[in-house]
């Protein structure tokens, strides 16, 4: 990989995070939710979002040493 699509990358990460939290900001506000209850839903969906990419870098970690798709990963997912 070289420089260009490593900074590729870094902006189009930066794109969906800042995306991902105006929206959030604007569903919270729209909802006319408590002040107090702002940050903990953001931090629980922050949570959230880095357990689905440890998810994602583990299915892609298997995929490319073994060439084959995990399922059993989707499943010990579901399962919990």
């Amino acid at each position: 990989m070289n420089a260009t699509s490593l900074r590729r990358g870094a902006v189009m990460l930066g794109v969906v995070v800042g995306v991902g939290l105006l929206s959030a900001l604007v569903i919270v506000r729209e909802a006319n939710y408590p002040r107090g209850t702002v940050w903990p839903l953001l931090a629980q969906a922050v949570a959230v979002g880095l357990l689905n990419a440890m998810f994602a870098v583990g299915l892609v970690l298997v995929y490319r040493a073994s060439r084959v798709i995990n399922f059993a990963h989707g499943g010990f997912w579901i399962v919990g």
